[in-house]
């Protein structure tokens, strides 16, 4: 998986399927941009692309089960970068961190999901 790949199937664990324009916003990127990020990742079969039942034009982007476990497959992979960094970093002052980072992105994921 790309970052971006892993970053889109992040997002998607945490939340219902969202249309490209939406996830395009999330991520600031253009929505080309996600539009090819989420065909590679169709194309190996970790996220779906259905029809929006409301307006057949429009499409909704949903993390599959092998997409969570990419996710997962990829979490677990990165797990020793991180035991790694915790020798060397003092274990209060990163779930400090860890706690105010989560604060700031609770706050910013409830902005976007208004402005949308």
């Amino acid at each position: 998986l790309t970052v971006a790949q892993f970053s889109l199937l992040n997002h998607l664990s945490k939340r219902e399927p969202q249309p490209p324009l939406k996830l395009a916003e999330a991520f600031q990127v253009s929505k080309g941009t996600m539009t090819s990020t989420i065909g590679r990742l169709e194309a190996k079969g970790f996220v779906t692309v259905t029809p929006n039942p409301k307006d057949g034009r429009g499409k909704f982007v949903g993390i599959t089960d092998a997409g969570r476990t990419a996710r997962m497959d990829a979490l677990t992979a990165a797990a020793p970068h991180f035991q790694w960094l915790s020798a060397h970093i003092d274990a209060d002052a990163v779930s400090s961190l860890t706690d105010r980072l989560a604060s700031l992105r609770k706050v910013l994921d409830a902005e976007r999901d208004s402005a949308t």
